[in-house]
């Protein structure tokens, strides 16, 4: 994982495999990796320099009932987006 002091942490499942995934914000950018037991390392599978950021306030649950978790923010307006299972 590669980040400067990280604004948010969250633990989520964000592509509905059942494992959990960590999502950081830090700054202006996002981050979700996941771990790979094989290789034992993490890896970054979304990077956004613009959902979620730093100055996000971020909140995630299963919005749609679909399975996989969501990501709520609020920063000056609410913004929503749904994990398609392979990304935002």
């Amino acid at each position: 994982m590669s980040f400067s002091v990280p604004n948010d942490v969250k633990i989520i499942d964000f592509d509905g495999d059942g494992r959990k995934e960590v999502l950081i914000t830090s700054g202006g950018n996002g981050y979700i990796y996941q771990y790979d037991a094989l290789t034992q390392q993490f890896s970054t599978i979304y990077t956004s320099t613009t959902f979620p950021t730093g100055s996000d306030r971020i909140f995630t649950g299963d919005f749609n009932g679909d399975g996989k978790t969501d990501i709520l923010a609020y920063n000056n307006g609410w913004s929503l987006k749904f994990s398609t299972g392979t990304g935002l």
